[in-house]
């Protein structure tokens, strides 16, 4: 998008300086050709400057139309000069020298005026690209560095990035960034979860912020030294799913100058364009994340299923599922346990991530495990310390994941695993063990029917070969 539209702006800037030149070089000869004819339209000559300086102020801004301005009066400055030398301090040379000073304080007063309504135009323009570019199909990724882009542009900005909630501990996580590396992003990102940070503050107070001595804040945190000199101003917003944040829009540094609230009021109005087309690209991608992750779960499930079926010896089917469980969901530790025929204790056939002497075999009537045995039902605790039901086993561990292997509705055992991290299972780990679970229950019952129906093979041939004796 940027790279279409600059050819056109810089186009239309040599376009404009070339016709005010010209204009001025008429004008020029104009004033010059009048004043050595002594017209009486010398003055409206003169005055002529106004067209090219008020052009210029108006459409491009202070800076450049006093630009125009002064260089219109340079060019008075060899007739004042001329007067002076020949009359003196002359009716001539004070109307000369007024006309300097009138088309100055015109250039001044049009470029303060018309900045605003200009920025205001230049804001309609950009907001209406960006509604061009939402009704396309873009990439999460795409949207929001048009959006940053834009955002920079329009505010002068040296450097920004959009950060987004992650899904599952709604913590802020750079989504893109204008100004750091792609490992310094990185850095920032790992380091989210520590200590406090200004973009949750921003998060939890939903509103806007606007800080030109952002070193001296105490809730800013530059993480790393590596990643250079830190911000000294910053602009955010946040963008929002009806009045709920999900996200923010961050400015730092301005080129020229500090941040104004009408620098943030534009900000505000870039992101309340954006929020809807970002929303809908973010969930795009997280269902198609999904679909992804559905199908790579199914296609797991479908080569333990081949595992499976080539096994059976118990302990290898136990030992595979525990390790593919693990695997699949980041846990520390976990463990295998089954049932006891009257369902009143488990038996311990396989663990992993255990430092210590776990028991071999342990009541059902305590510990979640022991609740997920009579129930029936999986347990996704995000935080042990808040269930009551919970029995330490390692230290420092703070979310676990339970599952009962069913088999034609009776529980025959347990699939538990645990993690140090709060909240490290989601919904869709559960999902995944739950069906692992239930094609765990098959092979576990076809392996115990063919270790009883080896064993009693086993006492078959024992009991003829005493017989025969």
């Amino acid at each position: 998008m940027n790279k279409s539209l600059r050819p056109r702006q810089i186009r239309f800037s040599w376009t404009a300086v070339g016709g005010m030149g010209l204009t001025i070089l008429l004008i020029t000869l104009g004033v010059y050709v009048s004043d050595a004819a002594s017209s009486v339209y010398a003055a409206v000559f003169r005055y002529l400057y106004l067209v090219p300086i008020i052009l210029m102020a108006f459409n491009a801004g202070l800076g450049p139309g006093m630009a125009v301005s002064m260089s219109s009066t340079a060019l008075l400055l060899p007739l004042v000069a001329n007067s002076v030398v020949s009359t003196g301090l002359s009716a001539k040379t004070v109307e000369l020298l007024v006309a300097i000073v009138i088309l100055n304080l015109v250039a001044y007063l049009i470029g303060v005026i018309a900045g605003p309504q200009r920025r205001q135009k230049e804001l309609y323009s950009t907001l209406d690209q960006l509604s061009d570019l939402f009704s396309k199909e873009l990439r999460l990724e795409e949207l929001l560095d048009i959006v940053l882009t834009q955002a920079r542009e329009i505010l002068d900005a040296q450097r920004g990035e959009i950060l987004l909630c992650r899904q599952g501990d709604g913590q802020l996580e750079i989504a893109v960034n204008h100004g750091l590396n792609a490992s310094q992003i990185m850095m920032l990102n790992q380091a989210a979860g520590k200590g406090t940070r200004l973009g949750q503050w921003l998060l939890a107070r939903n509103a806007s912020f606007l800080s030109n001595d952002l070193q001296s804040d105490p809730r800013y945190e530059w993480w790393v030294e590596e990643l250079g000199e830190p911000p000294r101003s910053l602009i955010a917003t946040p963008l929002r799913r009806g009045h709920t944040p999900f996200g923010l829009i961050c400015l730092f540094d301005k080129a020229e100058g500090s941040f104004t609230d009408d620098d943030l009021r534009l900000l505000e109005a870039i992101a309340s364009k954006s929020e809807i087309a970002i929303e809908n690209a973010r969930l795009y991608t997280l269902t198609d994340e999904a679909l992804a992750q559905r199908l790579e779960e199914l296609s797991a499930i479908e080569e333990i299923d081949r595992e499976l079926s080539a096994m059976l010896d118990l302990q290898r089917v136990i030992d595979l599922v525990l390790e593919r469980a693990i695997s699949a969901t980041g846990a520390e530790a976990g463990l295998v346990g089954l049932c006891d025929m009257n369902g009143r204790t488990m038996e311990l056939l396989a663990q992993h991530g255990y430092t210590g002497d776990l028991p071999l075999k342990w009541s059902v009537e305590s510990g979640i495990i022991g609740r997920v045995a009579r129930t029936g039902q999986p347990a996704l605790v995000p935080d042990v310390t808040q269930d009551p039901d919970y029995v330490p086993t390692i230290e420092g561990i703070r979310s676990q994941m339970t599952v009962p292997i069913l088999r034609e509705d009776m529980v025959i055992g347990v699939l538990n695993l645990e993690s140090p991290k709060p909240e490290a299972f989601t919904w869709e780990d559960l999902r995944f063990v739950v069906h692992l679970s239930e094609h765990a229950a098959i092979a576990i019952e076809n392996a115990r029917l063919f270790e009883d129906e080896r064993r009693q093979a086993q006492e078959l041939a024992l009991i003829n070969e005493i017989s025969r004796t």
